[in-house]
C-alpha cells in the first residue's frame, strides 16, 4: 500500500485522502487548495483503505492495519473510536454505508464483520443508494 488509499469527497467540498502510511491527514479543498491536518492514529504498515462519508457529515477511515477507528468530523476534529475486533493484518478493506446509517466494513482478513452506527433510527434511503454519496 501507498501513503494513502483511497479518497471521500466530504459534504462541505474537502476531498480527504485515507491515510494508509500517512503521518499527517491530507485533503484539497473546494477551491483546489492543499492542506495537512495531525491523526490521531497512525501506522506507517497501512493503517486504513478506504472511507466512508457518513450522514452526520463525518468521515470515516476504515481500519486495514488500524488498531482503532479513526474518523475526520464535518466541523474538521480529528478523533479514534474502540473497535470490537482489531486486527493488525489486512482486516478490512473499503466500507458500506446503508440507508439506516451503519457503515459495514468489508472483512479482507478478518475472520469478524463490523459495523458502527452514525445515526439513531432515521432511514434516508434515497440518499443511501445513490452512486453520487455512497463511494468507497
Amino acid at each position: 500500500m501507498g501513503i494513502y488509499a483511497g479518497g471521500v469527497l466530504a459534504s462541505n467540498g474537502d476531498t480527504h485522502f485515507v491515510p494508509s502510511a500517512a503521518a499527517v491527514g491530507q485533503k484539497i479543498n473546494s477551491s483546489g487548495t492543499v492542506s495537512t491536518y495531525s491523526l490521531v492514529y497512525t501506522n506507517s504498515s497501512g493503517a486504513y483503505s478506504g472511507g466512508v462519508l457518513a450522514p452526520n457529515g463525518d468521515v470515516h477511515f476504515i481500519p486495514y492495519a488500524a488498531a482503532v477507528g479513526q474518523k475526520v468530523s464535518s466541523s474538521g476534529t480529528v478523533s479514534t473510536y474502540s473497535l470490537v475486533y482489531t486486527s493488525t493484518s489486512g482486516a478490512y478493506f473499503g466500507g458500506v454505508l446503508t440507508s439506516t446509517g451503519d457503515v459495514h466494513f468489508i472483512p479482507s482478513a478478518a475472520v469478524n464483520g463490523q459495523k458502527i452506527s452514525t445515526l439513531s433510527g432515521f432511514e434516508f434511503k434515497n440518499i443511501a443508494l445513490s452512486s453520487f454519496f455512497n463511494k468507497l
